[in-house]
């Protein structure tokens, strides 16, 4: 307990949060909680939760889109929000991508950067360099007509990044 005998909300006892900027907002991620969204500039500043975001510990704004992933060996999921807006993470114009078949079985994701028109997803032994971000499937359906040029480009092993919060 704390602020004068109140429950503390479950997401203030969390201490190691990844923030990231898209469109004056700010969006924070931790792994198994629901990011939430930071808006100072839309009235009163105000912290509200985001129910269909994705619930994990790594994320990164770049090419008009909030980028994350689940830092889980079990489950590598990279995922894109809607173009220019944080807090849409279903339906057209969002999406997501099996990590699995590119990492070995205990690689996790630790960072998502951008470089040179490219995203850059690091584990703690490889570095996934991703081209044409900016052309990312419509939607995760599967449905015809909804892939985009988003691909794997090179797969460095032997290096990686092994901060979480980086």
């Amino acid at each position: 307990f704390g602020n004068n005998g109140n429950a503390v909300p479950a997401w203030a006892s969390v201490f190691y949060w990844k923030v990231v900027h898209l469109n004056g907002k700010y969006f924070f991620f931790h792994d198994g909680v629901a990011p939430l969204v930071y808006a100072p500039y839309a009235g009163p500043p105000l912290f509200s939760g985001i129910p269909t975001g994705p619930t994990v510990g790594v994320a990164h704004s770049a090419f008009g889109r909030v980028w994350a992933a689940s830092i889980s060996p079990s489950a590598p999921t990279l995922y894109w929000s809607l173009l220019l807006d944080g807090e849409t993470w279903t339906g057209a114009g969002t999406g997501s991508l099996n990590l699995h078949t590119y990492l070995n079985a205990d690689e996790r994701v630790t960072c998502i950067h951008d470089f040179n028109n490219h995203l850059i997803v690091f584990t703690q032994s490889s570095i996934l360099i991703f081209e044409n971000p900016f052309d990312v499937p419509v939607d995760s359906s599967g449905t015809g007509g909804t892939a985009g040029s988003l691909h794997l480009k090179e797969k460095i092993e032997g290096a990686g990044c092994l901060s979480v919060v980086g």
